[in-house]
């Protein structure tokens, strides 16, 4: 029985049991509901994140980048008047100046609404240094609702916080976006040279990462595959 008579079965069984009456409508598909309830939900949260990212960008940074500007034009004497050297100034400014943009960043990515092959590159880019990433993103891609490029960044996100936590360096991580016959694909391969460092083979298991794959299937009527070996962890996600 597939999922879909099943959920059909339960609630008609329900129905009965509370002394309903088969003729009043049509029986009503709970998995199909609970798809359309999580979808609006899942998108109104998204563009919630959306307002404070963009608020943030346009108000607070914009302050403090203003701030930063006023400083190198002051004078560094009027600064030391007050107490303060000229250089530690600017480098306080500068560093609460790149944590809001992190923080915006990670509240909602720039590209959520432009374009997924540059939302994954602009997610990648403070991992390039510290990694071997091996990046192959096609260079025109449609535009994505902003849940599917929310929920893939999650995924990423989850795969490299547990590539961090772990003491071992992966051999490579690779990403890919592309078009497969009709279908799309998303593909993200963990390699190590040994066995899999606890936290990735805890990950696999996890019931964050099976929400965030059984999310995406039913956001976009997609597939996710997982294949776990030795030595490395691989998804591939199509819709």
């Amino acid at each position: 029985m597939t999922s879909t008579v099943r959920f059909k079965t339960i609630a008609h069984r329900q129905f009965q049991a509370e002394g309903g009456n088969s003729v009043l409508s049509e029986p009503v598909d709970p998995c199909s509901k609970a798809k359309s309830l999580l979808r609006w939900w899942y998108q109104y949260q998204t563009r919630l994140l959306i307002e404070e990212a963009d608020s943030l960008r346009n108000g607070v940074l914009q302050d403090v980048f203003a701030l930063r500007r006023h400083l190198e034009l002051v004078s560094q004497p009027e600064i030391q008047d007050h107490g303060n050297s000229y250089e530690s100034c600017l480098q306080e400014v500068e560093h609460i100046y790149k944590s809001l943009q992190a923080l915006s960043d990670r509240i909602s990515s720039p590209y959520l609404e432009e374009s997924l092959p540059l939302a994954l590159q602009h997610f990648l880019q403070p991992w390039r240094s510290g990694l071997d990433l091996q990046v192959e993103l096609m260079g025109f891609w449609e535009t994505e609702p902003i849940e599917h490029i929310a929920v893939l960044l999650a995924l990423l996100n989850q795969v490299l916080q547990a590539v961090a936590s772990a003491q071992e360096t992966p051999h490579r991580l690779y990403v890919s976006l592309k078009h497969q016959a009709a279908a799309k694909a998303f593909t993200l391969q963990v390699n190590y040279s040994r066995n899999l460092p606890q936290p990735l083979a805890k990950l696999s298991k996890s019931e964050d990462m099976t929400s965030l794959l059984q999310t995406f299937q039913w956001l976009s009527n997609g597939t996710t595959q997982m294949d776990q070996q030795a030595h490395a962890l691989t998804w591939v996600l199509t819709w």
